[in-house]
Order: structure tokens, then C-alpha cells, then sequence
């Protein structure tokens, strides 16, 4: 692996850690990532139920340059969406989505939907506090 995106992986982590803030338990990002494109959105769970919240700023920079820099190494295939899950240790898993198993017949709602709700439990998700990163 290149030793560039290695240094991504936990600088990703941070940043998801900094737009929950202190909440501890686990904590999900995905993200969608296209030439040109990238959007981030965080999921934590909280008092019965998943609070949503904007990625953006530092992490959707960080996400798009772990894209880049993933496509610019051969032999690695293009991936179209992420999913990092930080556990309660704080230790974390990366799932990159690739072409032939992005749904892109479901729209970013579902599909977002779907990962959180996967990772996290089937609970209702509270969009109330969508906001950007702090």
C-alpha cells in the first residue's frame, strides 16, 4: 500500500471523531465520491436512535484526496462509495464500494440509509441535527 494513503486512513478517523465531538460508541461515515464530486455524512448512535450529520469541509477534502489518490495507483480499481465504521475502542473498518456493487438505482438517501442502519441497528434515523462540521 502506498504510504501516502496510509496517513489518510487515520486522518479520516479524526475527522469523523471531530464532527460527532465527544459522543462516545460507535460512529459511521459514508461517503460518495465521483470526479469532481464528494459528499460525506456521519452517523452516530445516540439515545435510541441515529443522529445524521453533514460531513463536509476538512473530511469531504480528505475523502476526495484518499479517492485520488487511491485511483492513481495502478492496479487499484475505482470505488464509488465509502463506509468507515469507528467501534467503540476506536479502532476502524473501511469498506470501499466499487462500481459493480454500487446500487445506483437506489438514490444517496436509501443508500446512506441502508449503510447506517446495516452498521448500526435498524433504528430510526434523526435528521434534526444535520448540520457541517464543526
Amino acid at each position: 500500500m502506498n504510504a501516502e494513503i496510509e496517513t489518510l486512513y487515520p486522518a479520516i478517523g479524526r475527522a469523523i471523531i471531530g464532527v460527532v465531538g465527544s459522543a462516545g460508541g460507535k460512529i459511521l461515515m459514508y461517503a460518495e465520491v465521483e470526479d469532481g464530486v464528494v459528499s460525506t455524512q456521519v452517523f452516530s448512535p445516540e439515545r435510541g436512535k441515529i443522529v445524521y450529520r453533514f460531513g463536509g469541509g476538512e473530511l469531504d477534502d480528505l475523502v476526495y484526496d484518499l479517492w485520488t489518490k487511491w485511483t492513481e495507483v495502478p492496479g487499484n480499481q475505482e470505488w464509488r462509495a465509502m463506509v468507515y465504521l469507528i467501534n467503540e475502542n476506536r479502532k476502524f473498518s473501511i469498506d470501499l464500494i466499487y462500481p459493480d456493487k454500487f446500487n445506483d438505482k437506489a438514490d444517496v438517501v436509501a443508500r446512506r440509509t441502508a449503510a447506517a442502519q446495516s452498521a448500526l441497528g435498524a433504528l430510526p434515523i434523526d435528521y434534526s441535527q444535520a448540520q457541517a462540521s464543526r
